[in-house]
């Protein structure tokens, strides 16, 4: 931790599909100067790094070469490589289904500490049973080889989808609904992930919201110390692999105690990017951006975004607040407020639809701005911030 990181270095990572264990790093190929073949079959999404497709893999350091078997699973194509190993598309010859296969770098298969890092992701994920989790199918060895099979996703990382750029209304709230909801099962189980960012997170081409890689979880009541397992988004040096340091909350940057709502925070990090094209929190170091996050506000997300409704923002100063107090203090309370502003955003396209115009109407005495300072509105109900 504390090396140097610059801007550039920064808002180029949050491009890449990074992570620690799943993806092969996008400036492993740029630096080189190297372009993915554009006449590559087409075998696994963007996502899953520059190495991509059968056969190709520009940094040459494929392991597995199409048709290796590791027990009844067939090596089809390469998707990706990271710290702890390689990841492989592959065919369960059992069941006739594709399958992400996950495979321990040999290298490191000595080492007890990776492998129970390893098997601590396949247990977190396998525990789980949600939609919005990626599946674990199975956890085996095979000619020395340990392997983790888990569901083959295709389409793109939220921070692909963000790239910069805001999103609508619409999307923020549907995919921040979906996130928490994966995030308050994982914490029902007692699983805390710890890595929450846009490139953890993948959306389906129906929209469906998948959560990645649980190799950085902890399982409630373990404590750990968080600042001896952090690793720079734009670094891919291996074993330094808990935590990426924009999207930490305060207590996880400096090494406290962590629970579910460390999640909660980085959750607030990516609703905040999705809705503004940048993130809340950044340094030109590690260590200085570790202690942005602990003292300083973020910029107003009406700055870059004027679309956004001022309850969306509450929404999200809750969840970035300094304190774990202070916060939601679980995903379940969060996705509650966020259903409630689905609703209203819903019933308002609905009037607009209609071609019915409305205003606010004041449930306490009327003011000269229309009612808009009145604590309520008889049509919503709700807060007045949500009358627009």
């Amino acid at each position: 931790m504390g090396g140097a990181t610059t801007e550039g270095q920064i808002t180029f990572a949050h491009h890449s599909a990074v992570t620690r264990y799943l993806w092969v790093p996008w400036e492993e190929t740029l630096a080189h100067g190297e372009r993915r073949p554009a006449n590559r079959k087409s075998c696994a999404p963007d996502i899953y790094g520059a190495a991509y497709g059968n056969p190709y893999n520009p940094s040459g350091s494929v392991s597995f070469a199409p048709g290796t078997r590791l027990g009844q699973y067939e090596v089809t194509g390469y998707i990706g490589a990271g710290g702890m190993g390689e990841v492989l598309l592959a065919t369960d010859t059992r069941l006739d289904r594709e399958v992400a296969l996950k495979v321990l770098s040999s290298e490191f298969s000595l080492d007890s500490d990776r492998r129970r890092r390893f098997m601590r992701e396949a247990r977190a994920a396998a525990g789980l049973s949600h939609p919005g989790v990626a599946t674990i199918y199975d956890v085996g060895e095979a000619s020395g080889v340990d392997y983790i099979a888990m569901e083959y996703i295709e389409g793109r990382t939220l921070a692909e989808r963000i790239t910069g750029t805001t999103i609508a209304l619409d999307e923020i709230v549907g995919i921040g609904i979906q996130i928490g909801d994966a995030l308050f099962a994982a914490h029902t189980r007692g699983v805390v992930h710890r890595d929450i960012k846009p490139a953890n997170v993948m959306i389906t081409s129906r929209g469906q919201v998948k959560v990645l890689d649980f190799g950085l979880a902890k399982v409630e009541p373990t404590v750990t110390r968080a600042a001896d397992d952090v690793t720079r988004e734009a670094a891919t040096t291996p074993g330094l692999v808990m935590g990426t340091v924009p999207y930490m909350s305060p207590e996880q940057g400096i090494g406290a105690p962590l629970d579910r709502r460390t999640d909660v925070f980085s959750l607030g990090v990516v609703l905040y990017e999705m809705a503004t094209g940048r993130r809340p929190f950044n340094g030109t170091t590690d260590l200085h951006t570790i202690d942005v996050i602990r003292h300083d506000e973020p910029d107003a997300i009406a700055r870059y975004n004027r679309n956004i409704p001022a309850e969306l923002e509450r929404i999200i100063q809750k969840c970035l607040e300094k304190q774990p107090d202070h916060r939601y203090q679980s995903a379940q309370e969060l996705v509650i407020d966020l259903q409630a502003l689905q609703r209203v955003n819903h019933a308002a396209a609905a009037v607009r639809q209609s071609g019915h115009v409305t205003t606010c109407r004041p449930s306490s005495p009327a003011s000269s701005d229309g009612g808009r300072s009145s604590r309520s509105c008889n049509r919503c109900s709700r807060h007045r911030a949500w009358c627009r």
